[in-house]
């Protein structure tokens, strides 16, 4: 009895916790808004869903079209890693340095309650990590994200933040600091320099990391002070 009680309690609480993990999943047949994610953009681009796939674009350069989802209870990097995975497959997406800005055709975007950020840009043939507005001087990798479909991860927390490929880390970064953040997680196409001819989603999943370190100040984490990252 005790151990059918125990199973019980075991299962109802990992019920919960999945319960409460925000994702995006095409499969349902319907819009991200539709399964909780608030659009934050402004350009509402074509888009629709098909055959298990949320597919967009084209975008426009002036524009943005992301959405953007919050948890409870608040987010803190200093004590927890956040992730934010999504399966996606691009097709004419910029990446580039546009009037002095680094800036890319689909992004991933994580921000705790304190200001704490990163953000990833990606291109059709490129991904990077940038903690600060301008970005020219963070890491780059080249990838292949044409062809086939592929899972960008992103990840912060204590240790700072990285950025996996097919579960496979590329890059990794201290974090931003900003002021005036928007804490969550957002994803698409978040500037107004670049933009994207087709983007298709498979999944996106947004969650606490396995693994989590201890706190860390400041200093150990890299922390750099910055301006809005959405501003251009």
């Amino acid at each position: 009895m005790k151990t059918s009680c125990a199973l019980a309690i075991a299962a109802l609480t990992a019920g919960s916790v999945h319960a409460s993990v925000p994702t995006y999943d095409p499969a349902l047949g319907t819009l991200p808004t539709a399964q909780g994610w608030t659009f934050v953009g402004s350009f509402n681009a074509p888009m629709g869903v098909a055959g298990n796939t949320l597919t967009y674009g084209a975008t426009t350069t002036g524009g943005t079209t992301f959405w953007r989802e919050t948890v409870q209870p608040p987010m803190d990097f200093t004590t927890q890693t956040f992730s934010l995975s999504a399966r996606v497959k691009l097709s004419g997406a910029d990446f580039g340095n546009f009037s002095g800005f680094r800036r890319g055709g689909f992004s991933l975007y994580l921000e705790d309650d304190f200001g704490r950020y990163i953000i990833a840009d990606m291109g059709d043939n490129r991904i990077s990590l940038g903690n600060d507005n301008n970005r020219t001087s963070d890491p780059v990798a080249t990838v292949d994200l044409t062809s086939e479909f592929r899972t960008l991860t992103l990840e912060a927390g204590p240790g700072g933040a990285r950025l996996l490929l097919d579960g496979v880390e590329q890059l990794t970064l201290g974090l931003g600091l900003r002021n005036d953040g928007d804490a969550g997680a957002s994803w698409g196409e978040m500037t107004g320099l670049a933009n994207v001819t087709q983007t298709q989603i498979q999944n996106v999943t947004f969650i606490p990391a396995p693994g989590a370190a201890a706190p860390t100040d400041r200093v150990h984490s890299g922390l750099a002070d910055t301006t809005n990252p959405h501003e251009r």
